[in-house]
């Protein structure tokens, strides 16, 4: 299987390190628009042909073609591969647009050439999300009545430029997508739904608490359930960008974030795991969180089969659906 990665990038980088570790895949090239980054590939991909354009990948064979740009560039560099033929199978980081008019295009595009279809919704595939999904599928905590999920990182914390958020598409888009898509997952849809009491940042309710970029959003399941997002890139404490969720059930609760997960069951029994205790480190190449692997392999994997990746387009469509529907809530 031959692959093509646009955008070396941190994302990049990683995923064409990665595939380069997985048996049948064959990096064959790499796409970046900065000299000094070409340069660079060059010396670190061996064997790897590297171009400026995309239209220097046509008649190269390729099979998929992961695309690690920023957002913003997405549809234009989608449209050229598919407007171009280079390859039917293809791979976009998180988010999958900056709107979900582009990502319905994109979608639209997809299915005309009838590949296979990704988007980068890591956390699908860690093991503490995963866990929770089984425990879910399987009855564990009966019927959901609650949930509340979060995306909090101190990135941007006081008052530091915020311009690299926005070129990553917004804290909704850039950390918030991975809170939205594992509710999508979990309960197969949601939807928009108005806000009937007070936003929370750690079960502190006041407004003056809440930094500047703090979005809230109240959403409803299929079932009845309801749902509280929580996003923001500026809370003091957290060093490194965390996911997470809390879900309450009619007979237990579940809290999980990437590095544990907790059942608590109607009668007051608990069980914990962490990371380790669901083998996370068993994937075929150990690089960055193990999830990265495994996200690859299912990829890889959907491509030589021709089957579906379950994170596909149409997932990332649906993410950029509730984003809008958030935004335009707020305005």
């Amino acid at each position: 299987m031959n692959v093509a990665v646009v955008g070396m990038g941190k994302m990049g980088i990683l995923h064409a390190s990665i595939l380069g570790g997985l048996r049948d895949v064959r990096v064959a090239a790499v796409c970046e628009k900065k000299r000094i980054v070409r340069r660079f590939a060059k010396k670190a991909l061996p064997g790897v042909r590297v171009v400026e354009n995309l239209s220097d990948l046509e008649g190269m064979g390729i099979d998929a073609v992961y695309v690690a740009t920023l957002p913003g560039s997405h549809h234009a560099v989608v449209r050229e591969i598919y407007s171009r033929n280079i390859a039917r199978n293809v791979f976009v980081e998180k988010s999958l647009a900056v709107s979900h008019a582009q990502a319905a295009e994109m979608c639209r595009w997809a299915e005309d050439h009838g590949g296979v279809t990704m988007v980068g919704f890591q956390k699908r595939f860690g093991v503490t999300f995963m866990k929770a999904k089984e425990i879910l599928d399987g009855g564990g905590v009966g019927d959901v009545k609650a949930f509340e999920a979060y995306a909090y990182s101190s990135d941007f914390v006081d008052g530091a430029d915020t311009k690299q958020s926005v070129s990553r598409g917004g804290v909704l888009r850039d950390s918030g997508c991975h809170a939205i898509d594992l509710a999508f997952w979990y309960f197969d849809d949601i939807e928009l739904a108005p806000v009937d009491g007070p936003t929370t940042l750690n079960g502190d309710a006041s407004a003056s608490n809440l930094p500047p970029d703090f979005t809230s959003a109240t959403v409803t399941t299929p079932n009845g359930a309801e749902g509280r997002f929580n996003v923001s890139a500026q809370v003091p404490g957290y060093r490194l960008p965390e996911i997470g969720m809390t879900i309450v059930g009619a007979d237990g609760r579940i809290s999980v974030n990437e590095d544990r997960i907790e059942l608590v069951t109607g009668d007051g029994a608990q069980q914990r795991w962490h990371r380790h205790d669901l083998q996370d480190s068993e994937v075929p190449f150990l690089l960055g969180e193990p999830e990265y692997a495994r996200e690859n392999v299912a990829f890889v994997r959907a491509v030589i089969e021709d089957q579906t990746t379950g994170a596909d387009f149409e997932a990332g469509r649906r993410v950029e659906r509730m984003i809008d529907q958030i935004v335009g809530s707020q305005r």
